[in-house]
């Protein structure tokens, strides 16, 4: 057994393990408690802040507080867009945006996918919202198994009953899902709307009235004391992006009082079911440092690092082209017109909710703070914005940076290696254009990958058993020169250099092809694109297949039966066995090709609750590499051994 691909495996393994388990560093910075309104300090307001400042008409004498916020009334709601398509709504109170929906599958399983829908006739949908209710709050395993029949009897997601035992009983209104129109809401429900406006004084209570209205543009106005604000909002037709103006102006002959910041609320990021580890809901923002692979910084606001530090974390920057609010899919990115200075703040918070293993959920609360002061007499404040509001798709966010919101392709959360991560999701999109399903895109994509390594890999077969051809000769040199070390390892090299033998082989490919699967894994955990994609009995590539319930609680595996991890790592034990030990191997060789037999359970575990789009890829690579080495053990090396230091060659056998 080759040490070298042993140990890179090892290397690759234990890379890959860090890489999903070990939290990312974060921010010194900690603010514990409820975010406030306001900081001290901080510095003069830049990029996309104007300031419009006559001379004042008459003489300031202080500098008082802004008046106390009126008593809060009703809400009254206004909605801009396209129903069917983008629709944001609005409310009175802070003249901010309540929710965005959109066309997309339902993230939280509480409506139908139009696709299943479909297949169903009246009856089977009645049956199957009796069904969901029936799950709802129910904690009985033998029950859930039962629930779990009747499910693949209608052909609906296992998914959809995990998730109905988390909701009450009476959830699933047959009116209500019946007329689903299969919009994925954002900020659904939450108590902080999107841009909501906060500073010195003022926060969502403030109540805005409506004063001009277009078919894609909305305008709100309110009064607090002698400040007026003014908000506008205009959709862009056939995206995602709304374009944003709030001017402050004071009407008084007194100096206002901001605060050290004017704050804009960027909404909640909620949980998505195949997030198990917490890792995409954050706060994230772009201050225009990246490198050749794409890689951004500073670190984001991970759900993880603020519960570590207190439940939230703030940070000043400079330089900022925008700030965004995100979960596995989809993400709220602000952006100011020209990069800023400003303040980056996220907190966590639990939603009194529990998940399908009855854990808590929580969401993700984020704002952006832009530098100010004080408003003289006659003084106006502008800041103006675009916000993108939908799914983490690659091609929609790089339209984005076409159309001036810069950058907008590092929301997608691509890592280090995002370079590839975007080369590969542009095959995967163009391959799914021909095929229409994404796993065999998935499949396709893994068989043109493996097809450019092909030439590489199987050099490094050919020459790893032509390491097995030398062997004899290898402990012949041992045996001779076991006292002249030195000079044993300079006939050795002749030998490998002779015989054409690269020591090395074995661990090279993996190298080498190491930042295309990190890539790979950190698109394909990601990708929008896979979310509800069907591939023969995998009803969702961006979840773990949950065939069916174990009826307890397995370490390590889990709840549920995954088949893709087992034929994955059967595929991957038996590509190992076609790597025999090589005739004359020592002890250590002996005991490195059973260490090596040890991996394909390492990876099983490993990736047992991942994606089946992942894990599908993985699989396709082994039968991909049984095969080459199929060829390559069925191909026969009729190249005498070269005695190392002459021209002598030995005939094999």
């Amino acid at each position: 057994m080759d040490k070298n691909k042993l140990l890179g495996i090892l290397f690759l393994a234990a890379a890959f393990w860090l890489m999903t388990q070990m939290p990312k560093p974060g921010n010194k910075y900690t603010a514990p408690g409820p975010e406030a309104t306001s900081t001290t300090g901080g510095m003069s307001a830049t990029g996309s802040a104007t300031i419009n400042q006559p001379k004042p008409s008459a003489p300031t004498t202080q500098s008082p507080k802004a008046q106390p916020a009126v008593e809060r009334v009703p809400e009254t709601t206004y909605q801009l867009g396209v129903e069917g398509q983008f629709v944001a709504t609005f409310t009175s109170h802070g003249g901010a945006i309540k929710e965005v929906r959109f066309l997309s599958k339902e993230d939280r399983f509480r409506k139908f996918d139009p696709t299943i829908r479909a297949k169903l006739n009246l009856e089977e949908v009645r049956a199957l919202l009796k069904l969901l209710n029936e799950a709802a709050a129910e904690n009985d395993t033998n029950t859930t198994g039962k629930l779990e029949k009747q499910a693949r009897k209608l052909k609906v997601p296992l998914q959809w009953i995990a998730a109905a035992k988390t909701q009450p009983k009476g959830a699933f209104d047959e009116n209500a899902m019946l007329q689903s129109d299969n919009n994925y809401i954002l900020n659904e429900g939450q108590k902080r709307p999107i841009l909501e406006l906060l500073f010195h004084g003022v926060d969502s209570d403030l109540v805005f009235q409506k004063t001009d209205e277009t078919e894609n543009s909305i305008t709100f106005r309110a009064q607090h004391g002698d400040l007026i604000i003014t908000r506008r909002y205009e959709l862009a037709k056939g995206t995602f992006k709304i374009r944003h103006t709030t001017t402050l102006q004071n009407t008084g002959i007194q100096k206002i009082d901001l605060g050290s910041q004017v704050f804009y609320g960027l909404g909640t990021s909620l949980p998505t079911v195949s997030d198990t580890r917490k890792e995409f809901q954050n706060v994230g923002y772009f201050s225009g440092q990246r490198g050749w692979t794409g890689r951004r910084k500073p670190p984001i606001f991970k759900l993880q690092k603020m519960q570590k530090q207190g439940g939230s974390m703030m940070e000043n920057a400079g330089g900022i082209h925008w700030v965004a609010v995100r979960n596995q899919f989809f993400a709220v990115s602000l952006a100011p017109d020209k990069p800023t200075t400003g303040v980056v703040k996220g907190k966590v918070f639990d939603l009194g909710t529990l998940d399908h293993r009855g854990e808590s959920e929580y969401g993700v609360h984020g704002q952006f703070g832009l530098n100010t002061d004080m408003l003289t007499p006659g003084q106006s404040l502008t800041h103006e914005f675009n916000l993108y509001a939908g799914p983490k798709e690659l091609k929609r966010l790089s339209n984005l940076s076409k159309a001036g919101m810069k950058h907008q392709d590092l929301v997608m959360q691509f890592g280090f290696f995002g370079l590839f991560s975007k080369l590969l999701l542009m095959l995967m999109q163009m391959l799914h254009g021909f095929v229409h399903n994404w796993g065999w895109a998935i499949i396709i994509m893994t068989i043109l990958i493996k097809l450019l390594f092909w030439p590489l890999t199987a050099k490094s077969a050919s020459s790893m058993k032509r390491m097995q051809t030398i062997q004899p000769l290898m402990k012949e040199i041992q045996a001779k020169y076991k006292d002249k070390p030195q000079k044993m390892q300079q006939e050795v090299a002749k030998l490998f250099r002779e015989n054409k033998v690269n020591p090395a082989a074995g661990c090279l490919p993996i190298l080498i092809q190491m930042p295309i699967f990190l890539g790979l894994f950190f698109m394909l955990r990601s990708a929008a694109e896979l979310r509800f994609a069907e591939f023969f009995w995998v009803s969702d590539l961006s979840q773990p297949e949950r065939m069916f319930h174990w009826g307890v609680q397995i370490p390590i595996l889990g709840e549920y039966f995954n088949l893709l991890p087992i034929l994955m790592g059967i595929t991957m034990f038996y590509q190992m066995r076609m790597t025999p030990i090589p005739p004359g191997a020592d002890d250590m060789q002996k005991m490195q090709a059973k260490m090596f037999r040890f991996l394909p359970f390492i990876f099983l575990f490993m990736l047992y609750g991942f994606s089946s789009g992942l894990v599908l890829y993985w699989t396709v690579q082994n039968i991909l590499s049984i095969v080459q080495q199929t060829i390559t053990n069925k191909r026969k090396d009729t190249e005498p051994v070269v005695l190392p230091g002459s021209s002598k060659k030995k005939n094999k056998g």
